[in-house]
C-alpha cells in the first residue's frame, strides 16, 4: 500500500472554502502555482476527502475538547 499524501491547504472558515497549496507522495513534489496546477490539485483533494468520508472518517470540532 502506499501512505497518503502530505498537503498543504488553505482553508477560509468564513467561506467554508479550502485551497489545496502543496502536495507530496512517495514520487513527488507539487505546488499550485498556476490555474492549471492549482485546478488539478484541489481535483485530487475532492477525490481525497470523498475517499476518507467513505471510508468512515469524521470531521471533529477541536474546539470543543478545551
Amino acid at each position: 500500500m502506499i501512505p497518503d499524501p502530505d498537503m498543504e491547504v488553505t482553508v477560509d472558515f468564513d467561506r467554508e472554502t479550502a485551497q489545496a497549496e502543496t502536495y507530496q507522495d512517495t514520487y513527488v513534489y507539487r505546488e499550485a502555482k498556476d490555474e492549471r496546477s492549482r485546478k488539478e490539485l484541489n481535483e485530487f483533494l475532492v477525490m481525497w476527502l470523498r475517499n476518507l468520508i467513505e471510508q468512515g472518517h469524521k470531521s471533529v470540532d477541536s474546539s470543543s475538547n478545551q
